[in-house]
């Protein structure tokens, strides 16, 4: 899937050692990759194990079968690097984890003996599979005893990294789902699918498989493609694979990730290891030999809530009534939200200015705040009393004193709140924030503190000086079903509601719509001063 190999370098640039390469559940990268990444003066031997009726044996490339007999291989693989004049060879040992853990440890110790005994040419043994190296330690010192270290060691092991950005666009670009000249929607909608596949090789392959499928195009079909991984037959067989090669203990700390969501751990558990290499968490580097783990992404949380119970877990939530990862198309369309808003206030002072110099920001006082809407409390209360009155009739029987008590309330004897002007509300807020210790804020004047319902009622005053004949916005109905839409995009980002893909797409719709509107002006009024 990758000709990316810089997390190969290491390994490539020794030409010795006893090395592991950890993938994921039903993964083919690792092994493939060290074949493929090999130097040329290097003599490479690949070979599988495989498991022929409950006997475990070499299988060659060539797909011959042998005992597993490793030093038999290296002596041949030697004649060949002196014959070719290679200066090391490299054994690589495909399929790792299908040995038994006595196997494992009998040929790592093997290999371990191969390399102290050649002293001409150096060996370099690496050993590919969905195994744990702290399982295999677990059972070397159960084997061996504690006196007897294993010759493999950790900082030799290596994790195949996930999926990438480029690895899924390599493919799509393969099955000619996108072009090679990547659109800004389709980059997104391929961060989108990575997010939510947590890059797991399986998976992404099942969705780009799917995609491939449908009638539509990526942008079109990806949404629907994730939806229907959630409940694919080929993806709940894969996450009940993986929870079905876990130990108890694994098992347990799969329970409480689906009950927390994530917990810091130490990078030498042995526990977090498996669960990896299942290929049902990922895990996020921290200081002090701790790392962050949570559950692989969106697809297999769902999926493993769904079967839960009947694979030995403990019963959790439902993921539809979570909030699970939707990051990628929120900040993107954020980053859009941000670029309508702050054009909205560039213009607003580049207006001003013109006009006032510098007491533009004298009419930000003649425009007040967004008065509070009445409407929901004064329903609220009249429901609270309609249902005393339900639950308590005598207190509105025709003989009781409680009239005064259950009446609605009466919006005249209210006082009506105060109104202050934005240029006092933008200042009080931007005192506050610049004075909150929890807050950092960098170069900032006062339009970063207008709030958006207040740039809104700037920009539709009429003091504002933008809407009219002759002005940026000509119509101001027009204007205010622009801000109206954009408001409701803005509120959704605000409060971290799950977007979809077409909202970016609105936005740009209403970007150029404003755009248009502001070069019609300009070059209008550049005319006319001419």
């Amino acid at each position: 899937m990758t000709s990316n190999f810089d997390w190969l370098d290491r390994l490539n640039r020794d030409s010795k050692g006893i090395w592991g390469v950890s993938t994921q559940l039903n993964s083919k990268r690792g092994g493939q990759c060290v074949s493929d990444s090999s130097p040329v003066d290097c003599e490479t031997e690949d070979i599988h194990i495989v498991n022929i009726d409950g006997v475990t044996k070499f299988q060659s490339s060539s797909h011959n079968t042998t005992d597993m007999n490793l030093k038999r291989l290296a002596e041949s693989a030697l004649i060949s690097a002196n014959e070719f004049e290679r200066s090391f060879v490299r054994i690589v040992i495909h399929d790792f984890h299908i040995a038994n853990a006595e196997e494992q440890c009998f040929l790592i110790k093997e290999s371990r003996a191969i390399q102290e005994t050649s002293s001409r040419t150096s060996f370099q043994f690496v050993f590919c599979g969905q195994w744990s190296y702290f399982s295999f330690c677990k059972s070397y010192y159960e084997l061996h005893g504690k006196t007897s270290s294993p010759a493999a060691e950790y900082k030799n092991i290596l994790s195949v990294p996930q999926v990438s950005l480029k690895d899924v666009k390599l493919l799509l670009l393969q099955k000619n789902l996108i072009s090679s000249q990547v659109t800004e929607i389709e980059k997104i909608a391929c961060e989108f699918l990575i997010e939510c596949t947590s890059g797991n090789e399986f998976i992404t392959d099942k969705a780009i498989e799917y995609i491939s499928d449908s009638d539509g195009t990526l942008v079109e079909s990806i949404e629907q493609v994730i939806d229907e991984l959630m409940v694919s037959p080929d993806v709940i067989k894969y996450v009940n694979d993986g929870v079905r090669i876990l130990d108890k203990e694994s098992k347990s700390e799969l329970s409480k990730l689906l009950q927390v969501h994530r917990l810091i751990r130490n990078k030498d558990s042995s526990i977090t290891e498996c669960l990896w290499v299942a290929g049902l968490v990922r895990s996020t580097n921290l200081t002090g030999n701790k790392h962050q783990v949570q559950i692989a992404g969106p697809i297999i949380n769902t999926v493993l809530r769904n079967i839960a119970t009947s694979v030995g877990l403990r019963s959790c939530a439902p993921a539809k009534y979570l909030c699970l990862e939707s990051n990628v198309i929120s900040a993107q369309v954020y980053r859009k939200v941000a670029e309508i808003e702050n054009l909205f206030r560039c213009l607003v002072v580049s207006g001003w200015y013109e006009e006032l110099g510098e007491n533009w920001q004298d009419n930000l006082q003649k425009v007040k705040t967004p008065a509070h809407s009445k409407s929901e409390n004064e329903e609220l209360i009249n429901l609270v009393l309609k249902c005393i009155k339900q639950e308590f009739p005598q207190l509105a029987s025709p003989d009781s004193n409680n009239d005064d008590l259950l009446d609605k309330p009466k919006s005249s004897s209210r006082r009506k709140p105060k109104q202050e002007g934005i240029l006092d509300s933008a200042k009080n807020w931007q005192s506050r924030q610049n004075n909150h210790h929890g807050v950092e804020l960098g170069k900032n004047n006062l339009m970063h503190f207008l709030t958006t319902a207040e740039l809104k009622n700037v920009l539709t005053s009429k003091y504002s000086g933008m809407v009219g004949e002759d002005k940026i916005f000509t119509k101001k109905e027009f204007l205010l079903t622009t801000l109206d839409e954009y408001l409701a995009i803005r509120s959704a980002v605000a409060h971290n509601q799950p977007i979809m893909l077409a909202t970016i797409s609105r936005l740009d719709v209403l970007l150029r719509k404003i755009t248009d509107w502001i070069s019609v002006f300009i070059d209008k009024e550049l005319v006319n001063s001419n």
